[in-house]
């Protein structure tokens, strides 16, 4: 086994940069809600509309992802995606029209589909796969972070400058991450050559894990979506701090569940992202002040930090290393099919249900995907886990 350094050069440079990733992602889908309903005047179905476009290209290259990174290389094309989020970032303030608003927000799914598709695996190429846990949960807290941050001073800044000002400042940011990128280094993984297939874009072996990320991200797509909003409907004008408590929540979660993992079977932990789950949801759901509404944001996070670790680990140690792309790319297009419903059907519901009975329902609703887990995903994963 491969001797564990939790910060190599390699890891430094892959967190510096993914935290300021997460910075500049995190902002745009906190303001872009309020931004295109203040701002521009479009309404809450407009709202799922735009988020929903980002998410059906983000789905589209990460269906892909995974054999084009075989082919061409992880580090290359996770460059390109950088790139691209950053050129879409600037162009935001200047598309003033519906149909470019558009284009750009599908510009920027592409771009953000392929750095969230392949990070994971770039990951593990670094820390090795008996490390998984400690490593995804490590990197997933740039994510946090960025989301921390981004909640924590982004309505801030509105509120003394602009929005010209914000996304200027994002666009800056964003060429400073391309920086410590360039100069991380990995083994470059021998994939065997195969026939043009299915196989060489979905990984089989994953796909129970990858329902339940579908539906754990639906409500996450309904969450980001429209939290802000709900927050603001209940006289909490500083709407941001939810995210911030959800945010943290994450922050706190994933490292832990990351270092129980590469310790225990994922049962040991699952059970705790499902009941908390459940308890966050209907608590937000019901919050009329802060502190309801901070402390429903913050268990959802507990929630998230432990699921979004806990898949993409399993998937690791079920699949070979060179599958690892595509496995994490099965689970990415999920997660992006689960954000596509959650944004536009849970939008358009939101027409005529209010917010409040949503996310108490939704709470309910997570008891399904806690008795799929235990009577079937957890029995497949022992059976196929890699000795």
């Amino acid at each position: 086994m491969a001797k564990y350094r939790l910060m190599s050069f390699n890891m430094l440079l892959l967190f510096f940069s993914m935290s300021l990733f997460s910075i500049v992602e995190y902002s745009i889908i906190a303001i872009f809600p309020v931004y295109i309903s203040e701002n521009m005047d479009y309404s809450r179905s407009y709202i799922g509309l735009f988020i929903g476009i980002f998410s059906v290209s983000a789905l589209f290259i990460k269906f892909f992802i995974g054999y084009i990174t075989d082919r061409i290389g992880r580090k290359t094309v996770f460059i390109f995606g950088l790139l691209l989020c950053i050129a879409c970032t600037g162009l935001y303030y200047f598309a003033a029209v519906f149909m470019l608003l558009l284009f750009v927000r599908l510009l920027h799914g592409v771009g953000s589909g392929a750095v969230r598709a392949i990070y994971p695996a770039l990951t593990i190429d670094i820390v090795n796969k008996e490390n998984a846990g400690r490593g995804l949960g490590l990197i997933g807290m740039t994510s946090v972070f960025g989301m921390l941050l981004a909640s924590s001073s982004v309505f801030y800044i509105i509120d003394i400058e602009s929005y010209r000002t914000l996304f200027a400042l994002l666009t800056i940011t964003g060429f400073i991450l391309i920086i410590p990128v360039l100069f991380i280094k990995i083994e470059q993984t021998q994939i065997p050559k195969r026939k043009l297939s299915l196989e060489c874009f979905i990984e089989y072996r994953v796909l129970s894990l990858a329902f339940l990320r579908f539906v754990a991200s639906m409500w996450h797509g309904l969450f980001m979506s429209y939290a802000v909003i709900h927050a603001r409907n209940e006289g909490v004008m500083n709407a941001g701090v939810v995210i911030m408590a959800y945010a943290l929540g994450n922050f706190i979660m994933r490292p832990l569940a990351g270092y129980v993992l590469d310790k225990r079977d994922p049962g040991y932990i699952a059970w705790l992202s499902y009941v908390l789950y459940i308890i966050g949801y209907y608590i937000f759901g019901n919050a009329t002040d802060y502190f309801s509404m901070i402390s429903g944001g913050l268990l959802i996070g507990f929630g998230v930090g432990v699921e979004h670790t806990m898949l993409p680990v399993m998937a690791s140690k079920i699949v070979r290393k060179e599958s690892i792309g595509r496995a994490n790319s099965t689970l990415e297009c999920a997660y992006s099919m689960g954000i596509v419903a959650g944004a536009v059907f849970c939008g358009k519901i939101t027409e005529s249900m209010p917010l409040n009975i949503l996310y108490t329902s939704v709470g309910v609703m997570n008891i399904i995907p806690f008795i799929m887990f235990y009577m079937f995903v957890l029995k497949s994963y022992r059976n196929h886990i890699l000795k």
